[in-house]
């Protein structure tokens, strides 16, 4: 039992549920949202978000990639290099905050619907703002394995974001003004005491910031680390909120809504097991790196199975919306799941591809990746939404999802032998299962019916290929 005692398996079980909290928001108060939010406001909402989400990709120039994997380098000062990046991070938001705050009338007079940046828009610049304070923060906190601080804090903004949203939603009935002003108060509330708290951190011992000669040259170490990265995040950002933007030039907000409930759905998959798998990501580069390739086809192969059983429960859930909602709108949502399902499956197995790449340093090869398939979802999208509507939307994200799959699976894996493409049969069995249940309910099997069969059928035959690959706890042990 040693194995569940060591500091490195509880760290990774903690940063596991850490990973999970945004999206144990995201479900918890789905039903919520479905409710008493209606199709258009969610849209509206989802408007709002696209802002919040380019300043992410900008705000810190992703400081926070350097601040978790060369703080643990050879010869490093900690405490200087961690005054750097935090206190670094700090002026760039700031710097940000201040930039997007100008241009926000701007970019909202893009939009063609009545989309205003005062006082939800600034709201949502705000929350995303305080949010990228504290991850910077948390960066350190996991590298020096501070779970009790980890945990106490992020429960915390999680119980403040559900009480705060349940208040202002179902008693105040702010609709969607009570989910961004929720999201603010949790972010207002905890930020400023985990800045307190950990206020030397920024500082250091000594003089502060950026008047200490050896705190600059680290924050350019840094940031030399750090930029090569925010074109592919940047590329990863646009492709996630450019299907939004486009098809708001072409479809009413109501269908803007119910396209960011689907697609809220079909993301917890790769959400949901990337947060897992990140959270042992240091071992299985070190098992990359020593070229234990049985070792990893056995994590990789529980990757695959974790995401399809995940797909299956978002098919059962997804196929009986109206078990949260009455509203017809939220129901309609329920024709495009089998069809979204199989789309972007291919997006959401990029994670070890990816892993590879970096190992080997080839960070421009996913970024050039990332190029092509942003350009061929971006040229589907605005040549096929104004034809087929939403569908239109589904296909691009298809189209744009394998491309990359293929791109970075033949650049990751090019020395591999082809059975490893044949280890990837449960793949096929799920893409047959989700087209089996497009065509069963196009000849008038219920939703329900259909989903319930399908997420039976490939539990057991998930079961049925466990039983037949098992794998020891000493096993467990040896490899983590």
């Amino acid at each position: 039992m040693k194995v569940f005692l060591s500091k490195y398996v509880r760290a990774s079980s903690l940063y596991v549920v850490i990973g999970l909290l945004p999206l144990t928001i995201n479900i918890l108060l789905l039903p919520l949202y479905l409710r008493y939010v209606s199709p258009e406001e969610y849209g509206y909402l989802a408007l709002l978000n696209i802002y919040a989400v380019l300043f992410n990709a900008f705000s810190c120039l992703q400081l926070n990639i350097s601040g978790s994997t060369q703080y643990f380098s050879k010869g490093i000062d900690r405490e200087t290099f961690r005054s750097a990046i935090l206190s670094g991070s700090a002026v760039l938001i700031l710097f940000w905050f201040g930039l997007f705050t100008l241009m926000g009338d701007i970019f909202f007079s893009f939009y063609k619907s009545n989309v205003v940046f005062f006082p939800l828009g600034i709201s949502v610049l705000l929350t995303a703002a305080l949010g990228q304070l504290h991850a910077c923060l948390f960066v350190f906190l996991k590298n020096e394995y501070r779970l009790k601080e980890l945990a106490v804090y992020s429960i915390g903004i999680l119980s403040i974001s559900i009480i705060s949203q349940l208040f202002l939603i179902s008693y105040i009935d702010l609709s969607v003004a009570g989910i961004v002003y929720g999201g603010l108060a949790a972010k207002a509330l905890v930020t400023p005491l985990i800045l307190f708290n950990y206020r030397k951190w920024f500082f250091g011992h000594g003089r502060a910031g950026f008047f200490n000669k050896k705190v600059r040259s680290y924050l350019r170490k840094g940031l030399g680390f750090s930029l090569p990265f925010l074109p592919t995040v940047l590329l990863f950002q646009a492709q996630k909120v450019g299907d939004r933007m486009i098809l708001e030039r072409f479809l009413p907000l109501e269908i803007i809504g119910q396209y960011t409930v689907l697609i809220t759905l079909l993301g917890l998959p790769s959400l949901i097991i990337n947060a897992v798998f990140n959270a042992i990501r240091p071992r299985i580069l070190e098992l990359l790196e020593d070229k234990r390739d049985n070792l990893i086809n056995q994590v990789e192969f529980f990757y695959v199975l974790g995401i399809i059983f995940i797909y299956l429960c978002t098919i059962l859930v997804g196929s009986n919306l109206q078990w949260f909602t009455d509203n017809p709108k939220y129901i309609e949502i329920k024709q495009y799941l089998n069809l979204g399902v199989i789309v972007s499956l291919p997006a959401s197995l990029l994670y070890f591809n990816h892993l590879r790449l970096m190992q080997r340093v080839q960070n421009k090869l996913i970024a050039f990746f990332a190029l092509y398939s942003f350009v061929l979802q971006l040229a589907l999208l605005l040549f096929l939404v104004p034809l087929f509507g939403i569908t239109a939307a589904f296909y691009a994200m298809g189209a744009a999802g394998s491309l990359t799959y293929f791109l970075n699976l033949y650049a990751a894996n090019r020395n591999r032998s082809w059975e490893y493409l044949a280890r990837q049969t449960p793949l096929l069995v799920f893409l047959i299962l989700a087209l089996f249940g497009m065509m069963s309910t196009s000849v008038g099997v219920t939703p329900t019916m259909s989903s319930i069969s399908i997420c039976l059928a490939g539990t057991l035959y998930i079961l049925l290929i466990l039983r037949k690959r098992r794998i020891t706890l000493k096993e467990l042990y040896h490899l983590f």
